[in-house]
């Protein structure tokens, strides 16, 4: 009777041991998702990096987030949205994301740049080449993005800034709840002025794109005129799978991925070499001299 107990004990631990090596097995080989909050003007450079990332990892899937940057951050901030990734075109919406405690800010990197441009409307509107032509009494509005969440937002005041003009400028301003509103603003004639990061968001095989011809740069901002906007990806703390999460990061900014973005239609406004940089509020304050 014992022996046969004994017998009954070492089968029982030895199914056991089989049923728990099969649950590991099928664990290790489920299929893993990420969660990406992306902005629409970069849909192009992400998603060819994304492609090229799934295929390196089989199991592996992306659920891509895309939306305009500001309301991308609101929705992290309200809960509605739970990324594991958040990829911002400038890299302050992020920052903003991590002073209030949802990105880990060790996790942050940086690729590509940006520059500022002025728009202005074709149709009917003022000869404005320069910032200063801002400051005519004619020119009765101006359209930026959010005051909080936007990197052209808060690149644009420190370039006005630097130049002397945002106190002058400020009362003009129409703020919008995102970068897309700001911009719709000019394109249908409602502002006389509108500041955005070059190229965006009139990206090719959008529908921006096509209203283009309603716009025209005015102006481009020289380097010297604020921090380098970038895009910078972030983890969130709450990240379901954290070690994903940063391995998604690394490649993003791998040289080699870097380059790909680039022929996919990713800028590098200030030419930076191909290699993932650091962000953070140091990345963000303004240059200590400018030459305008």
């Amino acid at each position: 009777m014992k022996r046969m107990l004994m017998w009954a004990a070492a089968a029982f631990l030895l199914l056991a041991l089989v049923w728990q090596w099969q649950f590991t097995s099928v664990q290790e080989n489920a299929p893993r998702q990420l969660v990406v909050a992306f902005p629409m003007g970069i849909q192009a450079p992400i998603l060819a990096a994304v492609a090229e990332f799934e295929d390196s990892r089989p199991g592996v899937t992306l659920d891509m987030r895309g939306g305009t940057p500001e309301a991308l951050a609101r929705a992290v901030v309200a809960g509605t949205e739970a990324p594991d990734v958040f990829i911002s075109p400038g890299g302050h919406e992020v920052r903003v994301l991590a002073d209030k405690g949802f990105v880990d800010p060790d996790s942050m990197a940086a690729f590509g740049s940006y520059g500022l441009a002025l728009l202005v409307p074709v149709a009917g509107g003022a000869n404005v080449t320069s910032p200063q032509g801002l400051l005519r009494p004619e020119i009765r509005s101006v359209s930026l993005s959010d005051r909080e969440f936007s990197s052209v937002t808060y690149a644009t005041r420190q370039a006005l800034e630097q130049m002397g003009l945002w106190r002058e400028i400020e009362p003009k301003i129409l703020f919008t709840d995102d970068c897309m509103q700001a911009y719709q603003a000019v394109v249908k004639g409602e502002v006389d002025a509108n500041l955005q990061f070059v190229e965006c968001p009139m990206r090719p095989g959008t529908v921006e794109r096509a209203q283009k011809a309603r716009v025209a740069e005015a102006y481009h901002f020289p380097k010297s005129a604020c921090y380098v906007p970038r895009n910078v990806a972030g983890a969130l703390r709450a990240a379901g799978e954290p070690e994903l999460a940063r391995d998604f990061i690394g490649f993003l900014t791998a040289p080699e991925t870097q380059e790909l973005m680039l022929s996919s239609g990713m800028r590098n406004d200030a030419d930076l070499p191909l290699i993932p940089g650091a962000w953070g509020a140091k990345h963000e304050v303004p240059p200590e001299s400018s030459t305008m």
